[in-house]
């Protein structure tokens, strides 16, 4: 059987965890369409809103930046490549997306002058541009075995660089840095977890067949 790479197929193979951001299932968890069912804990109060793209039925989910964010079981652990992709409008710079504890520190985030960071044990690519506020974004982070990674950005290849090796921690989180310093503030949308590097065209695929707005 083919699989084709799409933001609304959750039942590829090399997906290990895929949050759709607007399924919440009993005892507050945020559902994870994948069969390892990695269900998410919502922490604070985060809404449901307009999805971030067209071909989505279902809510995104809103953080406040301050309380809100999701913690669940880190899905990267010990993989030599992977992908991270979501669709995000932030409200705020100087807020993580992405994080697996601030021990290890492996995150995406915006920093204070709107860059996109992404590292891996403290190492890897920030873009150079920066990238404005309340408007919605398609973002793919990879890192391959050699420790390359690289930041997409609507489907285009912005920044490469030298990651740490591979992640180790068990608890990772969406919207939330441990020290509670850089919380996410705007929303997310549809997080997808690849225990492998995707590649160019793959990810313009996942971004075009969004039909993004």
């Amino acid at each position: 059987m083919t699989y084709q790479f799409d933001v609304l197929n959750h039942t590829h193979p090399n997906l290990v965890t895929a949050y759709d951001m607007g399924i919440v299932i009993p005892k507050n968890l945020l559902k994870d369409d994948t069969h390892f069912e990695n269900h998410g804990k919502i922490f604070g109060n985060p809404t449901l809103d307009t999805p971030l793209f067209r071909v989505k039925r279902t809510h995104c989910m809103r953080f406040d930046g301050k309380n809100d964010f999701i913690k669940f079981q880190n899905p990267l652990i010990d993989l030599k490549e992977f992908s991270i992709a979501f669709w995000v409008n932030p409200e705020s710079w100087n807020g993580v997306v992405f994080s697996v504890s601030k021990k290890e520190n492996t995150y995406i985030s915006f920093n204070g002058l709107g860059n996109l960071v992404f590292a891996v044990s403290g190492k890897g690519p920030m873009t150079r541009q920066s990238h404005p506020i309340k408007t919605t974004y398609f973002v793919c982070c990879t890192k391959s075995s050699s420790c390359e990674g690289k930041i997409y950005v609507n489907g285009k290849f912005l920044m490469n660089g030298q990651t740490g090796i591979d992640t180790h921690e068990k608890t990772a989180y969406l919207a939330r840095y441990e020290t509670q310093q850089m919380d996410f503030k705007g929303r997310l949308d549809t997080v997808l977890f690849y225990n492998r590097l995707l590649e160019p065209e793959q990810v313009q695929g996942l971004y075009r067949r969004a039909n993004p707005r």
